[in-house]
């Protein structure tokens, strides 16, 4: 028996010694190389003066290579034509052009483009400097730029530089000197010579170092700087379009077209383009830049009707009235088809409840010319509520108001009753019924601010979601104490708006005409809200832009 043993036990080690030796592993290969390129020589050297050649040759300890130099390389000033820069095993070979100006210091800013061949190790930030003449500019500038609106950088965003001081410049002209921000807006410009400059950001999209257009890219107002320490800000932004037309019309059904246009405007309504006219009703939506449009009149084929801006004529819609199956709108946005179908009620504020302390609003597709409060119905746990009030906020009876007191956590039911209601084209309602109920307080917070030490001016205070954008906004005019109740739990964020011409939103500026764009201010951090909770927040908001 042990004999037999010590056999199975010598033929198990056979076989495993020898499946051992038929599994090969790949070696490792050892550690990774993390080593970046080191510069051996450079002919001429770097910080050279009185620069007279045509060729730079930077050597390296290694091969290596060039990674998307085109948006790593900054050359400042500009040369024109651009140099060639080519790599020719260990070295990197930069071929100038003859018309180089004289007394000028250049700075090829490499970014992290030359990189090693074999793991992509990057030399950071790789500089070569020299001068044209017998002195080294050696003054800088820096700060940071930042959308108007968001006060957030971006990676990307052209500084110019111009000896000359003219406004147009950047709207025509390369500059002297350039640089880009980095991924927070911070920007630096070095090498420069003595003297009175006017600094610029732009958003340049065709990096041809120009601003196109004020309305296509964004740009700062000027400003004039002398090269220092001192941190210089921008604020960056694009213009309103100086015309209004047309963008796009949609049907939207029940006679109601969407009238999209180029931009916002206080000042945009429309008029007959003629006397024989069917009737129509137009509201606007409230940012201003959507006008809808209603036609009750079928005994005409087609409405005309011009868009006025500032009183002047800027376009024109053509709507076509005839309603077969389908119907069409024409203008500058297309012709869209669309089939006939109706409804009374666009929307209403309780569809996940209704907010405490808030209105019922409901939202009516078409204008109203008669309304009786007397078929309105309105239930409390199927106990009907003699005491409430029911208004409409706008003057052609779309958006209307219920007013009750709510109780919270109670289920309620608006009824509309056959002819409560009787739109702008005579139809009256069928019973409509709204079920609502009254979410409670304690799934809410609220947020009580007190402001102190704010801007002079109208000011719009604002509570901000991410992408949901405004989530309530209050008119301020003084330091004090203000509420945001029954805000769901999330982060927010708060901001300020000066707003100077008092039309409850944020304005652009223009930069021809030195119109900076309305001041924003954010609190300095986001605004944590839990439910069934009251938070307190003191905002010095003048110390937080």
């Amino acid at each position: 028996m042990k004999s037999n043993r010590w056999t199975v036990l010598y033929i198990i080690g056979v076989i495993y010694i020898f499946s051992s030796c038929a599994n090969r592993v790949t070696p490792s290969g050892g550690k990774k190389d993390e080593k970046q390129p080191a510069v051996q020589s450079m002919e001429p050297p770097n910080y050279s003066k009185n620069f007279k050649g045509r060729k730079v040759e930077i050597t390296f300890d290694e091969y290596v290579q060039l990674m998307d130099l085109q948006k790593q390389l900054i050359i400042s000033p500009l040369i024109d034509p651009q140099p060639s820069i080519n790599v020719k095993k260990k070295s990197l070979v930069i071929a100038l052009p003859e018309n180089l100006k004289v007394n000028t210091t250049y700075t090829f800013n490499f970014g992290n483009a030359i990189t090693d061949i074999h793991e992509n190790n990057a030399i950071e930030s790789f500089q070569y400097v020299f001068s044209t003449g017998e002195i080294l500019d050696s003054l800088y500038c820096k700060g940071k730029a930042v959308d108007a609106l968001k006060k957030t950088g971006e990676k990307g965003i052209c500084i110019l530089l111009y000896h000359d001081i003219d406004d147009s410049l950047p709207l025509k002209s390369k500059p002297d000197y350039f640089a880009r921000t980095n991924e927070n807006g911070e920007f630096r410009i070095s090498n420069i010579g003595a003297g009175q400059y006017m600094l610029v950001a732009v958003n340049d999209k065709n990096s041809n170092y120009i601003c196109d257009s004020p309305k296509e890219e964004a740009i700062s107002l000027s400003q004039i700087i002398v090269p220092d320490s001192n941190a210089i800000n921008l604020d960056y932004f694009i213009e309103q379009p100086s015309g209004l037309y047309i963008k796009k019309t949609t049907y939207a059904g029940d006679r109601k077209w969407n009238v999209m246009m180029n931009k916002s405007s206080d000042s945009a309504s429309f008029s007959p383009l003629n006397d024989s006219q069917p009737i129509y009703l137009e509201a606007w939506s409230m940012n201003r830049d959507t006008a809808f449009i209603w036609c009750a009149d079928t005994m005409q084929d087609t409405l005309y009707v011009k868009l006025l801006y500032n009183q002047v004529t800027t376009d024109t819609l053509r709507l076509q009235l005839a309603t077969p199956k389908t119907t069409e709108s024409k203008g500058r946005g297309g012709t869209v088809a669309f089939p006939a179908k109706y409804n009374f009620i666009e929307g209403y504020s309780a569809t996940n409840g209704l907010r405490p302390f808030t209105n019922l609003e409901i939202s009516l597709k078409n204008p109203i010319i008669n309304f009786s409060t007397d078929k309105l119905v309105l239930t409390e746990d199927s106990v009907k509520i003699e005491k409430f009030s029911a208004v409409f906020s706008d003057s052609l009876k779309r958006k209307l108001i219920v007013m009750a007191k709510w109780k919270e956590e109670s289920r309620y039911e608006l009824t509309m009753l056959p002819g409560a209601v009787t739109d702008f084209m005579g139809i009256t309602n069928d019973t409509i019924r709204i079920p609502f109920l009254v979410r409670n307080i304690s799934e809410f917070g609220t947020l009580q601010l007190n402001l102190i030490e704010i801007p002079k001016g109208n000011l719009l205070l604002q509570l901000l979601k991410s992408e949901a954008g405004v989530i309530q906004q209050m008119k301020v005019s003084a330091a004090g104490k203000y509420d945001f109740k029954a805000i769901d739990p999330a982060k927010y964020r708060l901001c300020i708006v000066v707003d100077r011409n008092g039309n409850g939103r944020w304005d652009t500026g223009n930069y021809l005409q030195k119109l900076p764009p309305e001041e924003v201010y954010y609190y300095d951090s986001e605004i944590t809200i839990r439910a069934n909770w009251d938070m307190e927040q003191e905002w010095k908001v003048i110390h937080e832009n």
